[in-house]
């Protein structure tokens, strides 16, 4: 049970896409918002009391119980400042919880979570739905919550505000997950290493630089933010993504408007960069748009984006072609083309990449993704070192304005270690093709 996702009062949330289905606009419980102010101590007690009042002849320990408490109250809060509309998801399922795991730093149980969520319900602080299994999609659905106006005005009462919410000190920031398993994939335990604790060091380093920093959109706080790294499938060779940061979620417009103690940013991004690295690996550096397919006009350029996305992660040109027509199916913001044929624009997407077509459905896009984080590994590393915040956006970085040609450097010479090669960096005040 983990992981993500912003403004001081509820009625001034940030806006965010939403899917049709509302209960498909969630995240999970976050086992380790948490807060030491004394606002939010104090409300947590005010529900521990009312909990005491109904259940005083039972047995109750009240330090685990208070701890439960104040981890959802904190992560339904921080969830209600950013979207009021979102869903809080969280299992019924005692398998799910890793109990003295280094993925539960409070050590939150499954039965002190459910009865909590019991007795939010039944004193008409939240509204929930139960888990379900969606006929038509078939997809599952955890149990799922939603703050009333009570617990509205129980923030309002004890003066509990965003500023106030954080993460758990000993949350663990270098997550190993396995295999899929029935749509999910598991957090595994591992044993430190000198890679894994310089891993850890570096995000640590990062985290207290951020949370240094003040960070505003429209000219309101943005939350403190704490970043972790992701490696998937059992192997410390895939994927290692640095996730967490709440300007993930925004579009590139709400991106431009972010500023750093006052500075506005620039976004600087490596074009096409998947791509690019597989044309590195045949000794071709590649400078066009990979996505400019010959026979098609410009509005198929996000459907051949994403085309891109999954022939590099498929096994198939059957998977691939059956992922992408969902994706097309779904898609209600007319963001591809209707009444499309996949199995034509995949062929031609394969024979306009012909020299890299070997890549194709080698589930290699795991192993790109590990390549693009340590090219973030050296940009963070190196102005971490200068006491300079960057915002990293897994292929593009966001730095104030001033530093533009310094990020514009580091990035260059991050790839050239890698590649070879120069590479292809669009954004800022002019794209940047070097010859």
């Amino acid at each position: 049970m983990l992981y993500p996702a912003v403004l001081e009062s509820p009625s001034e949330s940030l806006p965010l896409q939403r899917s049709a289905n509302p209960y498909a606009n969630s995240r999970v419980l976050d086992v380790h918002r948490w807060s030491e102010y004394p606002e939010a101590k104090q409300a947590t007690d005010e529900v521990f009391e009312c909990y005491r009042s109904n259940f005083g002849g039972q047995r109750i320990h009240e330090t685990k119980l208070k701890k439960h408490i104040r981890n959802i109250l904190c992560d339904l809060a921080y969830n209600l400042y950013e979207d009021p509309e979102r869903y809080v998801a969280y299992s019924r399922n005692k398998n799910d919880y890793l109990q003295d795991s280094r993925y539960n730093a409070l050590h939150i149980k499954y039965a002190l979570t459910v009865h909590v969520m019991d007795f939010l319900e039944r004193e008409g602080y939240i509204t929930s739905k139960s888990g379900f299994r969606d006929l038509e999609t078939g997809v599952s659905y955890l149990s799922r919550v939603r703050p009333t106006e009570s617990f509205h005005d129980l923030l309002r009462f004890h003066n509990l505000g965003l500023s106030m919410i954080e993460r758990h000190p000993d949350t663990e920031t270098i997550l190993l997950r396995g295999p899929a398993q029935t749509g999910r994939k598991p957090l595994l335990p591992y044993e430190d290493s000198r890679q894994t604790t310089s891993w850890r060091q570096q995000i640590t380093e990062y985290n207290e630089l951020l949370s240094s920093s003040q960070l505003q959109i429209f000219g309101r706080d943005l939350p403190r933010q704490h970043v972790h790294r992701v490696f998937s499938n059992g192997s410390w060779d895939q994927n290692g993504r640095f996730y967490g940061g709440c300007w993930e979620l925004f579009s590139k417009d709400k991106r431009n408007e972010i500023t750093v103690n006052g500075s506005r940013l620039i976004e600087l991004d490596y074009s096409g960069l998947h791509i690019a690295l597989l044309y590195a690996k045949k000794g071709i550096r590649y400078t066009e748009d990979p996505y400019s397919i010959p026979g098609y006009g410009p509005e198929y350029r996000k459907l051949f984006k994403q085309i891109m996305l999954t022939v590099i992660n498929a096994s198939s040109f059957e998977e691939a072609r059956r992922a992408i027509q969902v994706k097309v199916n779904k898609d209600r913001s007319g963001k591809y083309p209707k009444g499309v044929k996949i199995k034509p624009l995949l062929e031609s997407f394969c024979q306009r990449h012909e020299p890299i077509r070997e890549y194709f459905f080698t589930g290699i896009g795991v192993f790109l993704q590990r390549t693009d984080a340590t090219f973030t590994e050296h940009v963070l590393s190196h102005f971490v070192r200068t006491g300079t915040l960057v915002l990293p956006v897994h292929d593009s970085f966001m730095v104030a304005s001033s530093h533009e040609q310094e990020l514009l450097s580091v990035m260059e010479d991050t790839y050239r270690r890698e590649t070879g090669f120069l590479p292809v960096i669009s954004g800022g005040r002019s794209t940047w093709l070097n010859s």
